[in-house]
C-alpha cells in the first residue's frame, strides 16, 4: 500500500447541465466528479440545490482550513469557549474529507 496521502480532485468544481443528469466536473476537466439525478424527485429544484452544494464542496473546504487556521491563530481561551467548539467542529468536518 502506498503512503501517499490521497486528495479529492481539485477544485472549482461547476455543474454541467445535461438531458436527465446535473453532472459536477472539475474546472477543465471531462470527467464528472458526481452526478444528481433529476429523476425521481418531487421538487425539481432540489436537485439544483444538491448540485451547487456539492460543486461548492472544494470551496466550502477551503474556507474551513483557512477559518481553523485562524481560529487557531488567536490567544489561548478556556476549553468551553465557543471558538473551542468551532475548531473541534472544523477539525472533525475536514478530517471526514481526508
Amino acid at each position: 500500500m502506498s503512503n501517499k496521502q490521497k486528495t479529492h480532485t481539485p477544485g472549482p468544481w461547476e455543474i454541467d447541465n445535461e438531458q436527465r443528469d446535473l453532472r459536477i466536473v472539475a474546472r477543465g476537466r471531462i470527467t464528472p466528479v458526481a452526478f444528481v439525478s433529476r429523476l425521481y424527485r418531487e421538487d425539481a429544484t432540489s436537485a439544483a440545490l444538491d448540485a451547487k452544494l456539492i460543486a461548492a464542496a472544494p470551496a466550502l473546504l477551503d474556507a474551513c482550513i483557512a477559518a481553523l487556521s485562524f481560529i487557531e491563530s488567536l490567544p489561548y481561551e478556556p476549553s468551553n469557549a465557543p471558538s473551542t467548539r468551532l475548531q473541534d467542529q472544523l477539525h472533525d468536518l475536514i478530517d471526514a474529507v481526508r
